[in-house]
């Protein structure tokens, strides 16, 4: 999780600076910097910032913004990322890219995956579906820059075409109530784990026939 500066794999791409308008949980950028933006005739664009991005700026590309977010959008909208699939002991931890719109976490679906959940370990979980989301962006262009006359309908429009209602709430970081008692869990569940493997050995098999 060590931040990279990447000017140097990037120095031949032409830099706009833009401030954003931002509002109380939105952000959106002036129509100046949107045309200037259009005239590079871009396909896609990836998001590495902003809050909710709102305006124009989400139809200034043909294929438009394409954006993460870890986590599975049909269960678990909001922040931070990989922390309540830790806390609450979800199976599984899932991951998305998708096309944005307005509405938070709930653009169209470009690709999605599920990880098992290290629940001993929040770093190690994170670091896990981190790294294994971190292909999809190079995959899907590829199948962009291959299929670019039927990428809508081949890719995208049949993942979507079944409307998704999100009706849990808005995750939000855990404040400090949350926190100890989360790990007063966590401690009584590692006790429980320390002393089971004292007298129980973990063993599997695979059996399979042909």
């Amino acid at each position: 999780f060590q931040l990279k500066n990447a000017t140097s794999i990037l120095n031949t791409v032409p830099l706009i600076n833009a401030t954003p308008i931002q509002k109380k949980f939105s952000d959106k950028l002036e129509d100046a910097d949107i045309d200037k933006i259009k005239q590079y005739d871009i396909d896609v664009f990836l998001r590495f910032g902003f809050r909710i991005l709102k305006g124009d700026i989400l139809s200034a590309a043909k294929y438009g913004v394409w954006s993460y977010h870890h986590g599975d959008n049909k269960i678990n909208r909001g922040m931070p990322a990989g922390t309540w699939e830790f806390l609450e002991k979800w199976p599984t931890t899932g991951s998305i890219l998708q096309i944005l719109s307005e509405e938070l976490d709930g653009g169209d679906l470009l690709y999605q995956s599920q990880s098992a959940t290290n629940t001993s370990y929040l770093n190690e979980n994170r670091n896990s579906y981190y790294w294994k989301s971190a292909s999809f962006v190079p995959r899907m262009l590829k199948k962009l820059h291959d299929n670019r006359d039927t990428f809508m309908e081949q890719y995208v429009r049949p993942l979507n075409a079944h409307p998704e209602f999100y009706s849990s709430r808005l995750y939000k970081s855990p404040g400090n109530r949350v926190i100890l008692k989360k790990i007063f869990t966590k401690g009584i569940d590692a006790l429980k784990t320390k002393l089971s493997s004292l007298f129980y050995l973990n063993q599997w098999q695979l059996m399979y026939s042909f």
